[in-house]
C-alpha cells in the first residue's frame, strides 16, 4: 500500500485540524514536517517535500491550503514522476501570497 504524505499549508495543521485526524486513522500516512510553517519559503519547503518523497515512492499527496500551491510547483520537477496522485484540498491564493510575500 502506497504512503500518504499529508501536505499542510501556512502554519502547519494543528491539533483538531483534519489532516491531523487523518494522520491518526491512517496507518499509512506520514506529515511532511517542515522547519518553519510560519515563515515559509518555496525551496525550503520543496527540499523537505522532495526528501519524504524520496523516501516514500509511489505515494499518494494529500495537501491543504499552501501545501497545494507546494505541490503545484512540484509538478514541474523530476520528483513528481514518484507521486502516484494527489489530493488538493481549499488551495491558497497563490497570487495573494506572492503579493504579500515573495518567498512562496
Amino acid at each position: 500500500m502506497p504512503a500518504t504524505l499529508l501536505i499542510p499549508g501556512y502554519k502547519g495543521s494543528e491539533a483538531g485540524h483534519w489532516q491531523r485526524q487523518w494522520l491518526h486513522d491512517d496507518p499509512s500516512a506520514l506529515l511532511v514536517e517542515q522547519d518553519d510553517w510560519h515563515y515559509p519559503v518555496l525551496s525550503d519547503w520543496m527540499h523537505m517535500l522532495e526528501a519524504t518523497l524520496a523516501e516514500n515512492p509511489g505515494a499518494v499527496l494529500v495537501a491543504h491550503s499552501l501545501g497545494c500551491v507546494l505541490v503545484a510547483h512540484l509538478a514541474s520537477r523530476p520528483a513528481a514522476a514518484h507521486v502516484a496522485g494527489a489530493l488538493l484540498v481549499a488551495p491558497a491564493d497563490a497570487e495573494t501570497m506572492a503579493r504579500r510575500d515573495s518567498r512562496f
